[in-house]
């Protein structure tokens, strides 16, 4: 491919992901969701958080042995996750739990 041709691609994509983004903001006032597919909508962000921090929480190298530091501060998480029900705290904790077994030397 030649240079023009592939910042033509380029282009295209960034036009055709900024269309399919600003078509939801130019008739979200027009449209109305079903009440089932707002209440789906609700279960996005906990599915997306999961499906980005779940694979790195059982991923292990062959010369470690479990429970190492992410996995203990997965189950911590999650344990802020279910009594606090607020992301930002379910972050925040999981990564201070994350320094802190890793500053005791647990990795």
């Amino acid at each position: 491919m030649t240079d023009t041709q592939v910042w033509l691609a380029i282009a295209s994509m960034a036009v055709t992901a900024f269309f399919f983004r600003a078509v939801f903001f130019l008739v979200h006032d027009r449209v109305r969701l079903a009440p089932w597919l707002v209440r789906a909508l609700d279960y996005v962000p906990p599915a997306v958080m999961a499906a980005l921090v779940i694979p790195e929480l059982v991923s292990f190298e062959a010369d470690r042995s479990l429970p190492d530091a992410r996995l203990l501060a997965g189950v911590i998480a999650f344990a802020a996750a279910w009594f606090s029900r607020n992301l930002l705290v379910t972050v925040a904790v999981g990564m201070l739990a994350l320094w802190g077994l890793a500053a005791l030397g647990l990795q």
